[in-house]
Order: C-alpha cells, then sequence, then structure tokens
C-alpha cells in the first residue's frame, strides 16, 4: 500500500513540477516537493512515513498558494495594462475626463510604477488642474527617481502656468544631470530664457538642442529668431539653414519670415523679398491663423522696399501689413513717414 501510495505521490509531484512557472519561489518549493517524495520512498517506519506526507501535503499547498498569487498579479498587471492603454488612447482622442479615470485606475492598480502618475500628470494639466498634476509628476518621479517623462514635465509646469521659473530651469537642470542628451530640455530652458528677454543664454540653450539633434527644426528657428534679438543676422542666417533643411516643418513660413528678417539686418534687401515671398506662399498653402507672421513678412517687404528706394512698392507693402491688426500701428507710422519724407 505505500509502495501504491509513493507512486502517486512521484507521479503528482511531476505533473506538478511540469506545470509550474519557472519562477524563483516556485522552484524552491517545487525542490522541496521533490526532496520530501525521495524521502518518502525510503522512509523506515510507517511513523517516519506520516510524518513526511503532512510536511509534502503542506509543500503542495504552499505550491498552490504560490500559482494562485502568481495568477492574481499576472491579472493585475494585465488591469494595470489595459488602464495605462485606456488612458493613452482617451487622451490622444482629447478626452482628458476618461483620461484621467483612466490613469487613476491605473494608479491604483499599480502604484509602483511611474507611468500612471505621468498619465494623470499630462491629464491633470490638460485639464487646468496644476497642483493635482504637480502631485502625480512628483508620484512619477517617486516611483522612479530617473523618470525623465515626469522631470521634463515638472520642469515645464513650475516655470509657465506655476510662474516659478528658477524652480523650473532648477528642475530641468536636474533632469540634464540624469540624461545629459535629453534635448527637449535645452529647448524648454531656451523658451524660458526667451520669455526673460534673456536672448543670450536661450541662444546657448538652443544651440545645445541643435547640436544634439540636428534635425530638430523648431529648435533651429528658435535659434534663428534669438540671434536677430541679439541683432546677429550672420548667426541668424545660419540657423535659419539649419531650419530649412527639413522642407516637411509645418511652421515653415515662420522659418522664411525670420529669414527675411535676417536678410533685412544685414543689408541684403533683394534676397528679403525673395524671402518674403517664400513666406507668404507657405502661408497660401497652410491652415489657421497665421496673421502676426504674414503682416509682419509684408513688414519686412516695405522696409527693404523703402532702403532699395522703390517708395511707390513701400507703400503698398507697408498698407498690406496695417491689414493685419498686430501691425496696423507700426504699418501706418511708416506710411506717415515715407509720405512726410519723401513728400508723396
Amino acid at each position: 500500500m505505500r509502495k501504491q501510495v509513493t507512486r502517486l505521490l512521484i507521479l503528482i509531484s511531476l505533473v506538478l513540477g511540469a506545470a509550474l512557472a519557472q519562477t524563483p519561489a516556485i522552484d524552491a518549493q517545487k525542490a522541496e516537493v521533490n526532496r520530501l517524495v525521495e524521502q518518502m520512498r525510503v522512509a523506515g517506519s510507517t511513523e517516519e512515513y506520516n510524518q513526511l506526507l503532512e510536511l509534502y501535503n503542506r509543500a503542495v499547498a504552499e505550491v498552490e498558494r504560490l500559482k494562485a498569487a502568481e495568477a492574481a498579479a499576472g491579472d493585475e498587471e494585465t488591469a494595470c495594462k489595459s488602464s495605462i492603454n485606456e488612458a493613452n488612447a482617451r487622451y490622444k482622442e482629447k478626452d482628458f475626463a476618461g483620461s484621467r479615470e483612466a490613469a487613476q485606475r491605473a494608479v491604483e492598480l499599480c502604484p509602483d510604477q511611474p507611468k500612471p502618475f505621468y498619465l494623470l500628470g499630462v491629464t491633470e494639466k490638460r485639464l487646468g488642474n496644476h497642483r493635482q498634476a504637480l502631485e502625480a509628476f512628483k508620484g512619477a518621479i517617486q516611483a522612479d527617481s530617473n523618470y525623465v517623462l515626469a522631470w521634463y514635465e515638472l520642469g515645464r509646469l513650475y516655470a509657465k502656468q506655476l510662474q516659478q521659473v528658477s524652480k523650473g530651469l532648477e528642475i530641468l537642470d536636474r533632469l540634464l544631470a540624469i540624461d545629459p542628451g535629453y534635448v527637449k530640455a535645452y529647448y524648454e530652458k531656451g523658451q524660458i530664457f526667451s520669455r526673460q528677454k534673456n536672448h543670450s543664454a536661450a541662444a546657448t540653450s538652443f544651440r545645445a538642442a541643435v547640436d544634439l539633434d540636428p534635425g530638430y527644426t523648431k529648435a533651429w528657428d528658435a535659434l534663428a529668431n534669438s540671434y536677430l534679438e541679439l541683432k546677429n543676422c550672420r548667426k541668424a542666417l545660419e540657423a535659419v539653414d539649419g531650419a530649412l533643411a527639413e522642407q516637411g516643418f509645418r511652421n515653415l513660413s515662420q522659418v522664411y519670415y525670420h529669414q527675411a528678417m535676417a536678410f533685412n539686418q544685414c543689408g541684403r534687401f533683394a534676397q528679403t523679398l525673395e524671402a518674403v515671398d517664400n513666406c507668404l506662399s507657405r502661408i497660401r498653402r497652410q491652415t489657421g491663423n497665421k496673421s502676426f507672421i504674414q503682416g509682419g513678412a509684408w513688414y519686412e517687404k516695405g522696409t527693404a522696399l523703402e532702403r532699395m528706394e522703390r517708395y511707390t512698392d513701400a507703400l503698398q507693402a507697408f498698407e498690406a501689413a496695417g491689414g493685419f491688426r498686430e501691425w496696423r500701428q507700426q504699418a501706418q507710422y511708416e506710411i506717415d513717414r515715407i509720405k512726410r519724407e519723401q513728400g508723396i
């Protein structure tokens, strides 16, 4: 009888061993089950056998507990991933309330992961809940201190929405200490310095961005604008060339506008007119409100034409610029001045 039971136990052990996932905890318990089976096979007495059988039953029960725990953990992980995917999808659909709900569910399911907190933060930010976004980004960093996406958004949030510029710059610098190649952090620093009218520092940051990523068209264009503010038309034109290397940039009209400004600063008026034409042509191909750039392009054209002593054409260009609200007052001033000075 004992031999039959032992053979049955061996069979059960083999079945259990084949079904188990190869995790450290289960592997250890599997080894314990097999060890007890071997001892039961050579037990010297019924009493010893029964003691081993009791230990064996406990070991098998522990195997089942570990398997159940692993399955539950797997279900929880699946649910977490599902909630993260839902939050992402709803965010892309601009269903921010739905995205927040899914992200909150993911945070509850997997509070040790940074991504749910990050998704909750960007959603709260889009909903205008800046304090809630702040806490969510901090939660992501607490889950993973090297989670650069959260550091980046936290820096932007402090600098812009919360109006704590120094804090924002400090956080972006901490991000760059973690990942010196995080290009967007340099671009964001440049934008902060630009808003502060610190164009020299802005140029340094934008330059660092394009040095790391020569295809970063937006940073090239921002660099060109910084050099224009610094009255360095030569470097501005070099930055424009960097931006024009990627013709698929959606704001190419703005790049040509900056090129027109740079040519004007450098006294290259014929090339200013060419850049303006390119700018206006690009605007006609694009949707959206481009009134500032369009009016600015006409203003640059008027300035170039006046310097070429083509006063009638300059007046027409300034009149076109004055058709845009942002440029109306400035254009009218130039019109009145030219008429007065030239006796037109």
